[in-house]
């Protein structure tokens, strides 16, 4: 023979039972809102600090390249500055001069 108990509630307990059941609810809902928003926020910092370093690569690679070429047109105006001022000294040049 089973004996079944059946319990039955009033008004406040259905509307405490309910209450305690959303304030479970809420507490995890907000702790994800806020671990999404932080979550955002971390990408976008990091997204921003990874775009900051590629361009102050870039401006070093671009900086060191027009350096370089900026010496090889240098150079290339200081060997012609020299030829003019062969040909400025001498009247006659011929090719043993450049060999």
């Amino acid at each position: 023979m089973q004996i079944t108990e059946e319990k039955k509630f009033n008004k406040k307990e259905v509307v405490s039972l309910l209450s305690s059941s959303k304030r479970r609810l809420i507490s995890p809902a907000i702790i994800l809102v806020v671990g999404v928003a932080l979550s955002s926020l971390a990408m976008h910092l990091v997204d921003r600090s990874v775009e900051s370093d590629q361009r102050n690569e870039f401006d070093k690679s671009v900086t060191s390249l027009m350096m370089r070429i900026q010496s090889g047109f240098a150079k290339q105006e200081q060997v012609v500055a020299n030829l003019q001022g062969l040909y400025d000294a001498k009247l006659q040049v011929v090719r043993d001069v450049f060999e």
